[in-house]
């Protein structure tokens, strides 16, 4: 053997052996890590450890909403924290979390470098090894404990699932002011639950477990802020986020509970109100709290979150458009301090707390006010403002004096000046450069480069609820109760009712159409009287006078000790009349005199059938002329779910908000499926919505507003007497929503505050949002309906060969047979564009009124009398069911 390949065998020998020495040192290493691993007592302590159970609420697509606990502390899921945290905290604390067996060997090299080299301690620890930190309790700087928690990390990422051991650490981790655990820090800081937080408030959480203290929200907002911008950069860095996501993070402000830890509007709060009545009542408070249940909803957070922002925005504008309430603005001089003029310099509101950012609502105390400004102080900063921040306080501002007074503290809503020279957005100050001369000077007007500015604004104390339920199954998709469930818990979707206004005129019309009618045929609007045969009679001068029959009572009548009774004269919105008008123009404009007309010819029992069929509450109904303009009281719930009847042909779905319920073990507690039932025919059903339609598509319709959506869209609008209630409830075939608004002291609302200009708005802003979540599909004609070609406006059938100019020709819906066979004619046409009084053949002058006489119409006391039986009969089986 020569000597070149004695030296190959000696090297190869060689690298073998130290190969192998490699390996047997790593194996006995591994074997030592694990040996002295396992015989921490911390690990038996994880091992042993039984959280406690809860039970969680989840909306529809399993998004956490809610827990029902009875600790403080409380346990998740890995399913159950937001996907956003997870990217964030994996992004900002440990990348490769999920890649590593607990500890980092570049991380620790690198770390051991800058302690010999810099004489510095920087972190290397894992996910891992600061869960195993955060158990022993054992902060001492020292590379034994360092050399222990990456033996014990090791022995976790044996025993446990990465999910399990990122679910443990964020349940245990300091999130700062003695909040441990994500779910008890989300609702500490921004008063929601984990599965209501955004992108920003995940990395506002996710960069406080490097120092809880130094980025205290509250104590160092700038520096919370620039710590969770780090974050939203990193998160962009590991791709977990867009270029487009992370700028629009950073810019959002840092909204916290107040400075009295006041609770943070909460995300579904109502609903959550209704689940856990619901829980409480079947089951019994205890079991539901300590059994671990998982209640799935039928709850979209994507529909809560934009209709609780709909109502908000909603109600802000309305109240602004009713004026500035001065009388309610506080001022610093109410308190203690009295007129002491030092107050002004020396007051801090705690809504200060919160950044000064763009969107931020804060009160700023007034220092100055002349007749074109008013001076405004946040904290060390005085905002000069001009009418032209407070313009929606006036029609135009003149004197400013007329509105403030020094030491006001107006709501205010900060808002980003635009860059004069380009017209963008101009960008914040650096951090540090808010007038440092200030501190020393006191409160200093603002800069003219200083990027933002305040603009008036007022907390509305008008109140609004909102519904959105899924037609085809009865599903409840969005619930908002008020304004705010800090200011109110009262849910006026379900528990409050309210008189529905002309939102119940559908029944009254679908009910015409069962018995007959067609959305051409004619009726005639005009000033009416309804006598009740009952209570009154009309003499042969035509007086109408009480029917009474005790001299007794008479004489009280006319010497005025007790009132008169009078017969029922409803008006139309504005006392405007049209004549002859179809049932479909009528109910588009919302004619209440032929409303009245048409329960009296239908039929009170008929209606009251029609409603009952439709599960509106038995209770509210009663037989009398004023039931057509919506005279009785009904929630938001029972509109809501009558009007999805019709976007559904005719079935009607039994409210479902809690779908499935399952116990700790996987087992099925309860499982509600959709419960459906055909309550009006198919061909009734579309009739509606075809009628209704015309409410939103007619160019003089009182929901034309909605026209711009540009979706299939259905509905009506309601108002009651002196404008107390506002009422829009309207849909397409795949959402029913209703909208309504008031006072809950059943005020009026202001004047002319009704359904189409308060209500209608809201609704507008909820499917503006949620439309480019639903198909574009149009609602399906069944069979046994056909297509005529009709003259809109007298309601005659339009043929080549008629007189008739196009201007109204439209293509009217009717049941197969009652087409119109009557062909149109021009004078007729002509006729009805005349005013009301000149289309009558007849009509009597009062003189001594000055006004023509109204038309009578007797009330149909047969028909009230078997409504009446038809309500007892429903109400005594009630009571039977009930028993």
């Amino acid at each position: 053997m020569n000597q070149k390949k004695k030296r190959i065998i000696r090297w190869t020998l060689t690298v073998f052996a130290v190969t192998a020495l490699g390996v047997s040192l790593g194996i006995l290493a591994g074997m030592y890590v694990l040996w002295q691993g396992a015989r921490f007592e911390d690990l038996e302590k994880l091992e042993t450890h039984k959280p406690a159970l809860f039970t969680k609420i989840y909306s529809r697509r399993g998004a956490l909403i809610d827990i029902i606990s009875a600790e403080q502390r409380i346990m998740l899921d890995f399913e159950d924290i937001p996907k956003e945290f997870v990217n964030a905290l994996i992004a900002v604390e440990d990348e490769d979390f999920f890649h590593h067996i607990g500890v980092s060997p570049f991380g620790i090299l690198s770390a051991v470098k800058d302690n010999l080299l810099k004489n510095t301690h920087r972190g290397a620890s894992t996910l891992t090894q600061q869960l195993v930190k955060n158990i022993t309790k054992d902060t001492r700087y020292s590379y034994k404990r360092k050399l222990k928690e990456q033996f014990l990390a090791v022995q976790l990422e044996l025993r446990y699932t990465k999910e399990e051991i990122f679910a443990m650490y964020v349940n245990e981790v300091p999130f700062g002011n003695h909040q441990f655990g994500i779910e008890a820090a989300a609702r500490y800081y921004f008063g929601k639950t984990v599965g209501a937080l955004n992108l920003e408030e995940s990395a506002t959480l996710a960069g406080l477990t490097q120092a809880p203290s130094r980025y205290n929200p509250y104590r160092n907002p700038d520096a919370c802020i620039r710590r969770r911008n780090v974050v939203l950069d990193r998160m962009a860095v590991e791709g977990y986020i867009d270029r487009e996501k992370r700028d629009s993070a950073k810019r959002a402000p840092l909204e916290l509970r107040d400075r009295n830890r006041r609770q943070a509007q909460p995300t579904a709060a109502h609903f959550v109100d209704m689940v856990r009545e619901y829980l409480f009542d079947k089951y019994g408070e205890e079991t539901v709290r300590t059994s671990g249940w998982d209640v799935y909803t039928t709850l979209d957070m994507t529909y809560q979150r934009e209709a609780e922002q709909a109502v908000r925005e909603g109600l802000k504008e309305i109240d602004k458009l009713l004026g500035y309430r001065r009388y309610d603005c506080p001022s610093v001089f109410s308190g203690p301090s009295g007129q002491d003029e030092d107050i002004l310099q020396t007051y801090y509101d705690p809504s200060w707390r919160t950044p000064l950012q763009e969107s931020v609502s804060l009160r700023a105390v007034v220092m100055a006010v002349e007749a074109d400004y008013i001076d405004a102080r946040v904290e060390d900063r005085v905002f000069r403002l001009t009418a032209e921040r407070v313009k929606w306080v006036a029609r135009r501002v003149k004197d400013m004096t007329q509105y403030f007074k020094v030491g006001d503290a107006p709501l205010f809503r900060v808002v980003r000046k635009p860059d004069p020279e380009s017209g963008a957005e101009a960008e914040p100050e650096p951090e540090g450069a808010a007038n440092e001369a200030a501190e020393n000077a006191g409160p200093q007007l603002v800069a003219e480069d200083f990027p933002f500015t305040l603009e008036l604004d007022q907390e509305p104390d008008i109140e609004s609820a909102l519904m959105a339920v899924n037609p085809r199954n009865g599903d409840l998709l969005a619930v908002v109760g008020g304004y705010d469930y800090r200011r109110s818990k009262f849910n006026r979707a379900t528990q409050a009712k309210r008189q529905v206004g002309s939102a119940f005129k559908p029944v009254v019309f679908g009910s015409a159409l069962e018995q007959g009618y067609t959305l051409s045929d004619i009726l005639f609007d005009e000033p009416t009287i309804f006598v009740d045969p009952t209570v009154f009679e009309i003499e042969d001068d035509g007086e109408i006078k009480p029917r009474v029959n005790n001299p007794d009572i008479e004489r009280r009548m006319r010497l005025g000790l007790i009132p008169t009774p009078k017969p029922y004269q409803p008006h139309n919105y504005y006392n405007r009349y049209a004549g002859r008008v179809t049932l479909r123009d009528a109910l588009a404009q919302s004619k209440n005199i032929v409303s009245v007309k048409l329960l009296n010819s239908v039929g009170y029992d008929h209606v009251v059938d029609y409603a009952l069929r439709l599960k509106l509450d038995e209770n509210s109904l009663q037989p009398f002329p004023s039931l057509a303009l919506g005279a009785m009281e009904m929630t938001l719930r029972d509109m809501s779910y009558a009007y999805s009847a019709f976007a559904n042909n005719g079935v009607r779905y039994e409210p479902r908000f809690v779908s499935l319920i399952m116990d700790a073990k996987g087992r099925v507690i309860e499982e509600t499926p959709p419960k459906g039932e055909q309550v009006l025919s198919p061909q009734n059903a579309y009739l509606m919505t075809s009628a209704m339609s015309s409410v939103i598509q007619d160019e003089k319709g009182s929901g034309r507003r909605a026209k711009r959506l540009g979706m299939p869209l259905a509905g009506k609008t309601g108002t009651t007497n002196d404008y107390t209630d506002a009422w829009f409830v309207g849909f397409n075939p795949e959402l029913a929503a209703g909208v309504w608004v008031g006072r809950d002291l059943r005020h009026t609302i202001g004047s002319n505050r009704n359904g189409s200009n308060t209500a209608l708005p809201i609704w507008i802003k909820f499917l503006e949002r949620v439309k480019g979540t639903l198909q574009r599909e149009d609602f399906s004609m069944p069979e046994g309906l056909t297509k005529v070609p009709i003259d809109k406006y007298t309601g005659k059938k339009m043929t080549r060969d008629c007189n008739c100019q196009e201007d109204g020709l439209i293509l009217e819906t009717y049941l197969q047979g009652a087409e119109p066979t009557e062909i149109c004619a021009q004078r007729e046409k002509e006729r009805q564009k005349l005013p009301w009084y000149l289309q009558k053949r007849a009509y009597q002058y009062d003189w001594e009124e000055g006004a023509i006489e109204p038309a009578r119409v007797l009330v149909d006391f047969v028909s009230q009398r078997r409504a009446q039986r038809l309500l007892e009969l429903e109400r005594n089986k009630d009571g039977d069911d009930g028993a």
